[in-house]
């Protein structure tokens, strides 16, 4: 008896989620039977066992043993298993359980992307491991692939599913996509960026952080894109600085001009949720309130958007209980082959690896910020730019607001506006 329990147990944790729910509720009734053997014969307790087998589903039982003999088919057909898929920092890590296996040339793609075509080396096969820089192959995941093996000869692809999650301190995961804006803007050979500096009024109510915009705020604001209008391909305002509310307007300022206007930021508030849909190239849901996101105005196209992943200390609390809620999504602006920019928001610059993911990739970076002291953002510009890593024609653009914050409204915090 106690070996016939012990392998009722080992079914049971071996049954996957999908397999039929009345197949599994009748395994798990079984370890009961085995409990009740001090007051039944151990005839009256094998009879009760088979009884309850007897009374599972005829066709369901056959369903989940023709699941599990076409799953061990297929892994036993499988010329060779890439037991794991890593991706960080560009990179894609596939590691092998026995690389002899692969026999001929392999063929790795992405989609329909070909991202290896060759035999694997000596090293590669001592290692295991087969590492794939996307940067190199210039190609930018798009959230999920499905990864396809092959090789000459082979019945069947071997395939394996990866999401693009990149892994960041702090317990983070961010996903750095690529948005294509080839069709859509800048098409001279100088690119022009106007970072904005104007005056403004934040301060924290319910747990997120506000602007004050009245009518004034908004003549301002519109002045300043109409007087940049034939002088700039990219505007880019402060963090915090432009409201939700102003949006649709802008969106109608870049179709008329051609122009990108990186929007601030400002944080998701439950009373807009529904109207995101209409402007934005997705929906946003409860999910997203109290995140602090930054809108890419882009012309003749929806709204896509750079979500702040790390708060500043201030915004951390803000004297609020709940705080700033972490983002997970980073676009970076295709603006021709050989032309992308990164927007990075105030605090997230601070971060050696999200930035350095960033700097690999882009050749500007733009950074929005409500800042008072900005000079370690400085620091951390000048020691990449110095580097091999951003060597050639990169810049670095901080760009700050001059604001009051919370009940003192005549003290203004002005932050150093530069390019690097």
């Amino acid at each position: 008896m106690p070996r016939l329990k012990k392998v009722v147990e080992e079914v049971i944790i071996t049954l996957s989620d999908d397999v039929n729910p009345s197949i599994c509720a009748s395994f798990k009734d079984l370890p009961q039977i085995f409990e009740e053997k001090d007051c039944k014969t151990r005839d009256k307790l094998l009879f009760d066992f088979l009884e309850k087998i007897n009374s599972i589903e005829y066709r369901p039982l056959e369903s989940l043993f023709e699941y599990i003999h076409r799953r061990t088919k297929d892994y036993f057909e499988e010329p060779f298993n890439p037991i794991k898929l890593i991706y960080e920092n560009w990179k894609l890590k596939i590691i092998f359980d026995d690389p002899e296996k692969v026999k001929g040339k392999l063929t790795i793609k992405a989609g329909s992307r070909t991202l290896f075509n060759k035999f694997l080396t000596s090293e590669e096969r001592e290692n295991n491991i087969l590492e794939i820089d996307y940067l190199e192959k210039k190609y930018f995941p798009e959230g999920k692939d499905e990864i396809t093996f092959s090789v000459r000869g082979q019945k069947k692809p071997v395939i394996r599913s990866i999401d693009y999650f990149e892994n960041i301190p702090g317990n983070k995961k961010i996903r750095i996509l690529q948005h294509d804006c080839c069709n859509n803007s800048f098409e001279g050979s100088n690119l022009r960026i106007a970072a904005v500096q104007l005056k403004y009024h934040a301060y924290g109510e319910d747990s997120i952080v506000k602007l004050t915009a009245d009518e004034t705020y908004y003549r301002k604001v519109m002045a300043i894109l109409e007087a940049v209008k034939e002088k700039a391909d990219i505007v880019v305002f402060p963090e915090f600085s432009i409201p939700f509310e102003y949006l649709e307007e802008i969106q109608q300022y870049t179709d008329e001009n051609g122009i990108i206007v990186v929007a601030g930021s400002y944080y998701v508030q439950e009373k807009n949720l529904m109207k995101y849909g209409k402007l934005f190239t997705r929906e946003f849901g409860d999910e997203d309130l109290r995140k602090n996101i930054s809108p890419i105005v882009i012309p003749d196209s929806k709204i896509v958007h750079n979500e702040k992943a790390l708060a500043a200390r201030d915004e951390r609390g803000c004297g609020f209980e709940e705080g700033m809620e972490a983002g997970e999504v980073n676009h970076i602006l295709k603006l021709r082959e050989d032309l992308r920019i990164g927007i990075m928001i105030c605090y997230e610059y601070v971060n050696d690896e999200l930035r350095k993911r960033l700097i690999r990739a882009c050749d500007v970076i733009l950074v929005p910020q409500t800042n008072p002291s900005p000079k370690i953002f400085y620091r951390k510009a000048n020691s990449e730019l110095n580097i091999q890593l951003c060597a050639g024609n990169r810049a670095h653009i901080m760009v700050n607001g001059i604001y009051t914050w919370g009940n003192d409204k005549k003290q203004y915090m002005e932050g150093l506006q530069e390019l690097l």
